[in-house]
């Protein structure tokens, strides 16, 4: 008999980040889950010892970095005092994992998206091994993803590999934005397996959020139109997603009155939607592949996205576009 992928005790919740208070949060979390062991995975090493010192040194918990640059010795020493709940918190990169069986760990929290969805799942997958309630908690934002995408433009491997480093971080990006579908629909979905909502019984954030507001997902094919035939009215000019966004909301920023944007015919086509509906609709449009950013470095060493056309006629549109 096939096993499942679900882990029916596990909570999954996904949480935009709040800028500087996404420490807070993560703090006031700990906080709550006082004396119970717990993981929170970060992207890179710089991260990861950053998170470590800020909780310990702003926040009073206690807690240590783990990661691959470090000794043997100095990992094997971290891992124990986290074993033998010497410290319950434990900062780490994807190289701890590999190998541990801690049954009693209530939480992992990401505090950035991960770049795969079969990561997240085996990360998550460190939490409730005792069968006990455990909540898996990822904060992201789509900074998180520009991060990735400069990091596969920038690292080793084909354009196929490439690709599918791109189509998994998509995936991703899709699973975080989705403020609808429950979460383990999506991930049991993910890995082939059919699953009913109503038997989540509440243990994901989109399930307990829809049980109070009735959530419509927008039929948007019409307005990512309107926006592919804007920037490939604005290309070769390079933009940003943030300023394609705003010129089709109708800025009259001074960027683009200098750039007469405000003189194109798809200029303003989205000046009925808020701010945050149109960042929606662009993150949607980049995780369905319609459009792509590609990130390179300003003089100051901080990693810029532009928008890249992707789409080459009517064709993409053939299967609507939703945005929650």
């Amino acid at each position: 008999m096939k096993q499942s992928f679900n882990r029916k005790n596990l909570i999954y919740e996904i949480m935009e980040k709040k800028g500087k208070r996404h420490l807070d949060d993560i703090s006031d979390f700990i906080k709550q889950h006082y004396n119970e062991s717990g993981i929170i995975y970060c992207t890179s090493r710089k991260d990861c010892e950053q998170v470590a010192e800020t909780l310990r040194n702003n926040y009073r918990i206690s807690t240590k970095h783990y990661h691959g640059k470090m000794t043997s010795n100095e990992r094997s020493e971290v891992q124990t005092e986290w074993q033998t709940n010497q410290i319950r918190v434990i900062v780490a990169t994807i190289a701890f994992g590999m190998g541990i069986d801690k049954p009693d760990v209530r939480y992992v929290i990401h505090f950035s998206m991960p770049s795969s969805l079969e990561g997240y799942y085996q990360e998550t997958g460190r939490a409730g091994r005792d069968g006990l309630q455990a909540i898996c908690r990822l904060y992201y934002s789509f900074l998180d993803m520009r991060t990735h995408n400069y990091l596969i433009d920038q690292g080793e491997g084909s354009w196929q590999q490439k690709q599918r480093q791109r189509d998994n971080l998509n995936t991703m990006m899709r699973y975080c934005d989705n403020k609808t579908d429950c979460r383990r629909k999506q991930i049991l979905g993910y890995f082939g397996e059919r699953f009913n909502p109503t038997l989540c019984q509440k243990m994901c954030d989109n399930c307990v959020t829809n049980q109070h507001t009735t959530n419509f997902l927008k039929n948007m094919s019409n307005e990512a139109q309107q926006l592919a035939r804007l920037f490939q009215q604005i290309h070769p000019d390079r933009i940003t997603m943030s300023q394609l966004g705003d010129v089709f909301r109708g800025s009259k920023l001074k960027r683009i009155l200098e750039h007469q944007y405000d003189r194109l015919s798809g200029y303003g086509g989205g000046k009925a939607m808020s701010k945050i509906d149109v960042d929606r609709l662009l993150k949607a449009m980049v995780a369905d592949d319609i459009i792509t950013v590609k990130s390179e470095c300003n003089n100051a060493g901080f990693p810029i996205s532009f928008v890249v056309a992707k789409f080459c006629s009517g064709a993409m549109f053939e299967e609507p576009i939703f945005s929650n």
